[in-house]
């Protein structure tokens, strides 16, 4: 390719036809050689079992592993648990909460991170990814600061504006120190963010921390990165595959929100199901 380039630029062809010819001849080898190179990833994707003459430990390994109680994280919400398997989140497997605008699906993913953070006791450092395109940092960690701290959100505000050495830091450490985990927040710039800008981040955390729970704040904030996505729901449901894809590549529970049209009816039923759910010093009843 660098080859055609360098023709065009010094005018080393005889004619428009034979560059073009060039041109087109790299585009289907470059082409060749995607197809080879998908082919071969494939099939390292794939996993085999004869039921008959084959292996079956690594598999009955492999379904302790998921089936491990120990390993699902509580919801904190007792009627949640109980609905759940494992009686809590698994992993690899991803979770959508579901809600119309500003019911409160980021609230809630927020307040499950922080639960987490108290719940979960292993003996290495718990660490905890918070991904979010609809709240900036500071945002989102004044959310995160109320329900650690179980704090009135206009409290908060009255000693960011009055009392000039406090700062959201010393509380936040100390409750994560004593509780032995971390969260890491992080903010993607919402609609551009492809799911591949999210891994690639992820990939980072996982060489160096295991990772024990991943929440996305939310789901429809994001896009697959697939030009042949063209429709909002096919991309969407791309975006669905590979945050389920996430919960398999890093052994953990991922959870996200996807909000749901504002012409369906919302009845509010579940409203006692989740008594205890923090808003930042008030409560759903």
């Amino acid at each position: 390719l660098q080859e055609v380039i360098d023709d065009l630029v010094s005018g080393n062809f005889s004619d428009d036809h034979e560059i073009i010819e060039k041109w087109e001849e790299n585009i289907r080898n470059l082409h060749s050689d995607m197809s080879e190179i998908k082919k071969e990833e494939a099939l390292a994707n794939i996993t085999r079992l004869n039921l008959k003459d084959g292996d079956y430990n690594p598999v009955m390994e492999d379904l302790k592993t998921i089936h491990s109680v120990k390993k699902a994280i509580p919801s904190g919400f007792d009627d949640i648990d109980r609905l759940l398997k494992g009686r809590g989140f698994e992993p690899r497997r991803f979770y959508l909460i579901a809600g119309t605008s500003n019911v409160g699906k980021s609230t809630m993913l927020a307040n499950l991170i922080c639960n987490a953070t108290r719940l979960v006791k292993s003996d290495e450092e718990d660490y905890f990814v918070y991904i979010t395109g609809e709240n900036l940092i500071g945002e989102s960690l004044e959310r995160l600061y109320c329900i650690l701290t179980k704090s009135y959100y206009e409290t908060l505000v009255n000693k960011v504006l009055n009392e000039k050495r406090f700062t959201l830091e010393t509380e936040i450490k100390k409750i994560l120190e004593q509780r032995g985990a971390n969260i890491d927040l992080i903010y993607f710039k919402p609609t551009v963010t492809t799911v591949n800008d999210i891994k690639f981040v992820l990939d980072e955390i996982a060489d160096n921390r295991k990772i024990k729970g991943i929440y996305i704040d939310y789901l429809d904030l994001f896009r697959s990165g697939d030009p042949t996505m063209t429709e909002i729901r096919l991309d969407q449901g791309a975006v669905s595959q590979s945050f389920k894809d996430f919960s398999v590549d890093y052994d953990c529970p991922v959870l996200s929100a996807t909000q749901l049209n504002s012409c369906l009816l919302y009845t509010s039923d579940a409203a006692d199901e989740l008594d205890g759910v923090d808003l930042g010093g008030r409560r759903i009843i």
